[in-house]
């Protein structure tokens, strides 16, 4: 039993949901390798740890509800989210990904913004008031640097995405069903995997073994 009743449990399965969806993707090859809640201080307030198939990092976040109904930079900060993605993206080669049921809208479309504009001069030609507070709020928690062009930086390479538990659960089904002959009871089993193999690093040899092993691959295993 989760403690903290019935959000705590949703609130759990939606981090378990999203886990079990970047395993299997590491199974089918997207990805190098994850590694699920790892562990060490400097690592707090991630789920997973992604790695591409070109080295590049990802760090995962999931909350699957904001207090207010939405995530808004403060909210966010207030969360601990934004400090912890701060932390990760002094190494050039890390992202960040927040996912969530309940938007984050301007968040993201800040972000997204940065990336198009590609450089902080363009960026804040054309910023709005939003889209300035975003910059700002960045900025500020950069440890007393308080530097527009790091925050931009950090900005780019920030994703903000908002997915219910009914679409994640569509995604992951449809993966799951292309992979394996008995999806439900492989979903199962990949939920028991990762629950024994916490700050293990998992890569695609690691999960085709385990497919291998437990019998459960169809089309894709053959």
């Amino acid at each position: 039993m989760y403690p903290g009743g019935i959000s705590d449990k949703q609130g759990n399965r939606y981090e378990e949901l999203w886990s079990i969806l970047h395993f299997l993707r590491v199974l089918r090859g997207d990805y190098q390798a994850i590694t699920v809640e790892k562990l060490g201080k400097e690592n707090d307030g991630f789920e997973l740890h992604i790695e591409a198939n070109d080295g590049k990092q990802q760090w995962l976040q999931s909350k699957i509800n904001a207090r207010g109904g939405n995530w808004t930079p403060n909210a966010l900060k207030t969360a601990g989210v934004l400090g912890a993605f701060q932390a990760r993206l002094r190494n050039p080669d890390c992202t960040c990904l927040f996912v969530s049921q309940d938007g984050t809208n301007l968040l993201r479309e800040a972000c997204n913004d940065a990336r198009v504009a590609g450089q902080l001069k363009a960026f804040k030609a054309n910023a709005s008031e939003d889209r300035t507070l975003a910059l700002e709020t960045f900025a500020e928690i950069l440890a007393g640097e308080n530097d527009e062009s790091i925050a931009f930086d950090h900005m780019t390479r920030c994703y903000f995405e908002n997915a219910s538990m009914a679409f994640l659960k569509g995604t992951l089904a449809d993966l799951a069903n292309f992979l394996f002959r008995s999806p439900a009871h492989a979903k199962d089993l990949a939920a028991g995997f990762l629950s024994e193999s916490i700050n293990r690093r998992l890569t695609t040899e690691d999960a085709r073994n385990w497919a291998t092993d437990v019998g459960v691959l169809g089309l894709c295993g053959r």
